[in-house]
């Protein structure tokens, strides 16, 4: 695609806590992106701590992650989580702005097929389904767009 990506790579944030990217991306413009792959599920506190360690070092990030068990217990705990919202609008929100989600259905964590099957970015009638490579080069374009309450995707078809 054109970018440097490595991985693996450590980093401290400007607190002088430690983060490892599973794969950072290294934009010609100087940005960098952390690609992270969640195929276990972890508490939601650790996506957004994660995540913020990222951030205070002025990298973006996203998750790629299975969409069962990872991304269905993350929506229900986003959907529990923001209840006052839905009680003052009658929408579920089942995601947040902190994190880029994209998510992937494998048979299991040790089991990769031989064709890797579509990602999956938002839901409903923002929901786009596509292959790894177009995910990975719409996060380094900028594509992931939050607009109360879920992600679009604002940009075009790549590859």
């Amino acid at each position: 695609m054109g970018f440097r990506a490595e991985l693996e790579v450590w980093g401290t944030d400007g607190a002088g806590a430690e983060w490892i990217a599973d794969v950072l991306v290294f934009l010609t413009d100087g940005r960098q992106v952390a690609v992270e792959v969640q195929l276990s599920s972890q508490h939601l506190d650790h996506f957004l701590a994660r995540t913020q360690r990222y951030q205070r070092s002025g990298v973006r990030c996203c998750w790629i992650m299975s969409e069962r068990p990872v991304a269905w217990r993350l929506t229900k705990t986003l959907i529990y989580k923001n209840s006052q919202y839905h009680r003052e609008t009658g929408e579920y929100l089942c995601d947040c702005e902190e994190l880029v989600l994209f998510a992937i259905e494998l048979a299991g964590k040790d089991t990769y097929p031989d064709v890797l099957p579509l990602i999956r970015f938002g839901r409903g009638q923002h929901i786009k389904w596509m292959a790894l490579t177009e995910a990975i080069a719409g996060m380094l374009h900028g594509y992931p767009s939050w607009q109360l309450p879920d992600w679009h995707w604002e940009g075009p078809p790549i590859g």
